[in-house]
């Protein structure tokens, strides 16, 4: 690999490493919003569905998110066993 392509992909890992310790600091505010589902009158069957629906949707892309994470490591660990 070129050095300037090297330096590309250190730059888009340590992006990554980045937006992985912002999700990480988000843990706190998905407490939260278990806690706050709790509260009388919280929301409307409709808008249920918009928060379930958003739920789902962040569950299937940090899922997502991770397979893709783990075929990267992998393959680059396969490219230098051989």
């Amino acid at each position: 690999m070129k050095t300037e392509h090297k330096a590309k992909v250190e730059q888009k890992v340590a992006a990554v490493k980045a937006s992985y310790a912002q999700l990480g600091s988000g843990e706190g505010d998905l407490s939260e919003l278990l806690r706050i589902i709790h509260f009388p009158g919280y929301t409307t069957p409709a808008e249920a569905v918009f928060t379930v629906g958003i739920a789902e949707s962040l569950a299937t892309i940090a899922a997502g998110l991770n397979q893709l994470h783990q075929t990267l490591v992998e393959g680059a660990k396969a490219v230098v066993a051989r």
